[in-house]
Parts: C-alpha cells; structure tokens; sequence
C-alpha cells in the first residue's frame, strides 16, 4: 500500500509540475493557437485580395494602316514586324535592282563593241576593195597618156585622186573604230576586274589590308609557278574562284612545310585494318593463355616460368 500510495503520490507530483509549467494546457493552446492565427491569415489575405485588385492589362495599341488601297488595324508589334519585313524586302530589291542594272549595262556594252567590231570588219572590206582598184592604176604610163590624150589622162588622174582619198578615209574610220573597240573593252575588263576585286575580298576578307594581300599574292604566284603555270597563265587569272583555290593550296603547302614531323607520323602511323579483314594472331597467345590457366590452377613455378617466356 505504500508502494502503490507513493507511486501515485509521485504522478500526481509530476501532473502538478507539468501543469505549473504549462505542461499539457499550454500544449494544447499551443496547437490550436496556430490554426487560429492560420485562419486569421487567411482572413487577411482575402481581404487584401478584395481590397487590392490586380492592374488590368493595357489595351493593345493599334495602328490604322493603307494596304493595297485599304485600310486595315494593326498592332504596334505587327506593325513594327511589318516594318522590318518590308526594310529587309526593300534592300534585298534595291541590290537585285542594282545588279540587274550593272548586268544589262554589261551587255549593252558588249553589244556596242560587237557592233563596233562589225563595222570595223566591213570597213576593212570596203578598204580591200579600194585597194584593188587602185592598183589598176599602177600600170598606167602617165607621160605617155598625156601625150597622146590629156582629156583621158586629166580624167583618170581625178578618179585615181578620188579613190585615194576615199580610201584614206576609210582607213582613217576603220583606226577610230578600233580605238572606239579597244577603249570600250579596256572599260569592260576594268569594271569586271573591279567587280572581280570586292568578290574577292568579301571571299578574303583578310586581304582588306593591302600589305597581306600583296604578300600573299606573292606567295599564291611562286606556288604556282612551282607548279608549272607560265608568267602569262598567272597573269591571265581574273577569276576570284581561281584565285581562292589557289591560297587554299597555298596555305596547305605551307602548313604541311612547317611540319614536318606530322608528315613523318602520318607515314610511319600504321595502315588502317579494312573491317572484317583477318588480323595476324600471334602463335604464342595461346600457349601463354594455356600456361597461366595452368599456373592459376596448380601454383607451380615452372608454369609462370613458361607463361612469362611465352611473353618474350
């Protein structure tokens, strides 16, 4: 009975310590202060929520707009799209436009120098034909056809006259049109070396700075050489592709000139096994194999002696 009073004489002890220090009461506040405070915030947040609305979106800002004569609404992004759109079409037309123009000036040109040419040719024919009626008068005895007839000789002198002159004319018409031809070709092969020149660079642009592109040049000029081209065949190069090809060969010789060393390791690397070709077997592999399965099994020394001779 003691036991049994002093055992609950001891929990009635720690009940009354537990409940001074706010033991199991202050537990049970302490849970259910939370959801108080739980709800209250919610409490709160509606009321913010209520009191606070969200800014409403900004209304889109349309733009009124002429297109194929009518009028039409458009967004500020549609039309800033539109915009760009239209700068881009409108460049990439005015350099089609432009490389149309400098194309049919081209040709136009072209067609002028042939034309020119084709004068050239029947001026030369009209001047072989005064050629020939002026040596019918080499044979004629002047002196004596005085003598006999100065009417005669008074009239085939004026025409002899007259077609010298004529023919000096045409020789006269036949060199103007040939300059015409020449200064008209050298014009041609000027804006296509110069059209030739702005291809190239925008291939090389690092031949923007004149001193590497005439190094360079040089360089491209005694590769070629070096490969049999004549002085004539380098001269005559006004193809920018030519040109190109010709540094990328260039700067290949040069890397592979300067290293030497990858060369030799490319030539001594072994050959490549094609697949499915058969690789020599070495004939002791499988003695070496057979010997250290023997030696995993027995522990003998003679056979490690054997498998490391069969690695020898």
């Amino acid at each position: 009975m003691e036991t049994g009073d002093q055992s609950v004489g001891e929990v009635e002890s720690i009940d009354r310590m537990l409940g001074f220090l706010g033991g199991e009461d202050e537990e049970e506040e302490q849970v259910e202060a939370p959801e108080d405070e739980e709800v209250a915030e919610e409490g709160d947040e509606e009321t913010e929520a209520e009191e606070v609305e969200p800014d409403a979106e900004p209304e889109a800002e349309y733009l009124e707009l002429v297109v194929n004569g009518e009028q039409v609404k458009k967004s500020k992004a549609e039309t800033v799209e539109l915009a760009q759109k239209g700068l881009d079409y409108t460049q990439k037309t005015q350099q089609l436009a432009e490389e149309r123009r400098n194309a049919q000036a081209e040709l136009n040109a072209k067609a002028q120098v042939l034309q020119l040419r084709e004068q050239v040719f029947d001026k030369a024919a009209e001047a072989k034909s005064l050629e020939a009626q002026l040596s019918q008068y080499q044979s004629v005895d002047w002196n004596a056809l005085v003598d006999s007839d100065p009417v005669q000789a008074m009239k085939l002198d004026r025409q002899y006259r007259d077609l010298q002159t004529k023919y000096q004319q045409t020789v006269n018409e036949i060199n103007h049109t040939q300059q015409q031809v020449q200064a008209n070709q050298q014009r041609l092969n000027g804006e296509f070396l110069e059209r030739e020149k702005q291809s190239l660079i925008k291939s090389i642009p690092e031949w923007s700075d004149r001193a590497k592109a005439t190094a360079e040049r040089d360089e491209i000029k005694d590769a070629l050489r070096k490969a049999g081209y004549s002085e004539q065949d380098i001269d005559s190069l006004t193809d920018h592709r030519h040109v190109v090809i010709a540094r990328k060969a260039m700067l290949y010789d040069k890397l592979l000139s300067k290293k030497p060393e990858v060369q030799k390791r490319v030539a001594d690397a072994p050959k490549p096994v094609k697949p499915g070709s058969a690789q020599k077997r070495n004939p002791n592999a499988d003695s070496y194999a057979k010997s250290r399965e023997s030696l995993k099994k027995t522990g003998r020394q003679d056979y490690a002696i054997s498998a490391i001779e069969k690695l020898l």
